[in-house]
């Protein structure tokens, strides 16, 4: 108990009381919002992108679109309404619906009543051949500037030219994140940045940042990567989300770059809770068919058992972050990332970082300054690895560590 008192006392001394307003302003509006999700269901052979569109039976008409295919997830966070769910193969990729295509409505076109205390997730979107879905005629008729509109945004998403000196790239953004995810969200969507423009003959390389992190840490471990060979790409997202949620978005952005790019593999590396979103975000995106191959997932000093701040949090905050919810020791999300194996073809490398210092929470216990060494060298997730290294570095240094740079590079040859 003790422990916990100390973990929580350490978070708390983190914030100060405007953090907690925000934070609980923030909390308030993610409370609102309701998830309408599930997967798109083919019974025949259809191999087109997949349009996923929300339809708010209002006056604000469209809700949302998402990129998917067939047997891809999908989900959207939205208020309290009533709702369309359909969805279309676009064949001929001009983002509308055509009756010569493949689609499907949820229910038969029976509205999707999302209640304030509702979560409708879990659906069955099924794509029946053209003609037989009975598509609203205002769908139909969506002019398409809205449609250009929508994908332009999401387009905006995914891809974004950026440098690793991006002035967004900093701590307080980072803490943004962590604190206010919706404000986040707001202010700078989530991301995947391109230092260059698509080359299809580089392997891209996706890195995946922590709690309360951004971009920027990775400077190190970018410019150590063969230009020639790689194109690193940048995650940029609100850490405080749940991290399943965020495993899964990240999975269904893998897979719409890979239906517009067409790359074959791609490597994966995350640091401290962004490896966690990352194996989650690999396990989402192996159970799809005809996608890319992750021959390499990397991850740093990252907590597999958890945080004991987190368990604190969750006990005894006024408000709480919604991610430390996955983040307590033995959590639903944690053991599902142990149970779950990676794809085959994966081999993970696993860096733990044990220069630690002692502090109130970790006095007692070796750790690398913020996790403990014990949650960084999960013995299921260490018995599925095909590398574990041992770097003398605190929990950031680790990033810029010779020794880690030099193992990157051999592993990179």
């Amino acid at each position: 108990m003790k422990h916990s008192y100390l973990g929580l006392a350490a978070l708390m001394l983190l914030l100060n009381g405007c953090t907690l307003l925000k934070l609980k302003q923030d909390l308030n509006m993610l409370e609102q919002q309701r998830t309408i999700g599930g997967t798109v269901v083919c019974d025949h052979p259809v191999t087109d992108s997949v349009v996923v569109v929300l339809w708010a039976l209002d006056e604000s008409g469209t809700s949302g679109y998402w990129l998917s295919r067939c047997g891809m997830e999908f989900s959207f966070m939205r208020d309290s309404g009533r709702y369309y769910l359909m969805a279309y193969a676009d064949a001929n990729e001009d983002g509308r619906y055509q009756e010569t295509e493949y689609a499907g409505i949820f229910g038969n076109g029976k509205a999707i009543d999302l209640s304030a205390d509702s979560t409708t997730d879990g659906l069955e979107l099924r794509l029946l051949p053209p003609g037989q879905a009975k598509i609203p005629s205002h769908v139909k008729q969506t002019p398409r500037e809205e449609v250009d509109a929508k994908f332009a945004l999401r387009n905006s998403q995914l891809g974004e030219l950026t440098t690793m000196d991006n002035p967004l790239f900093t701590d307080a953004n980072g803490s943004l994140g962590l604190w206010t995810p919706v404000r986040f969200i707001e202010q700078f969507g989530i991301k995947v940045y391109f230092l260059e423009p698509y080359a299809p003959e580089k392997i891209p390389v996706l890195f995946i940042h922590g709690s309360s992190g951004h971009p920027g840490i990775w400077k190190p471990v970018v410019e150590n990567l063969d230009p020639e060979k790689y194109q690193p790409w940048l995650a940029f997202y609100p850490s405080g989300m749940r991290l399943d949620t965020l495993g899964k978005g990240y999975a269904g952005f893998i897979d719409e770059l890979r239906l517009k790019h067409g790359f074959g593999q791609i490597h994966v590396v995350g640091h401290s809770m962004g490896g966690l979103v990352a194996r989650s975000m690999v396990q989402h995106y192996a159970r799809l068919s005809n996608r890319a191959r992750i021959p390499m997932f990397v991850t740093f000093a990252t907590p597999w058992e958890g945080h004991s701040g987190a368990r604190a949090g969750v006990r005894y905050a006024p408000d709480v972050v919604p991610c430390w919810y996955d983040m307590v020791p033995g959590s639903a999300f944690l053991r599902n990332l142990e149970e779950q194996p990676l794809p085959a073809e994966t081999g993970h490398h696993l860096f733990f970082a044990y220069r630690g210092k002692a502090t109130l929470a970790m006095k007692h216990v070796n750790n690398d300054g913020v996790v403990t060494l014990r949650s960084q060298l999960s013995s299921r997730i260490q018995a599925g690895a095909t590398r574990v290294v041992g770097i003398d570095a605190d929990h950031v240094e680790i990033l810029s560590a010779p020794e880690s740079l030099k193992t990157m590079d051999r592993l990179f040859d």
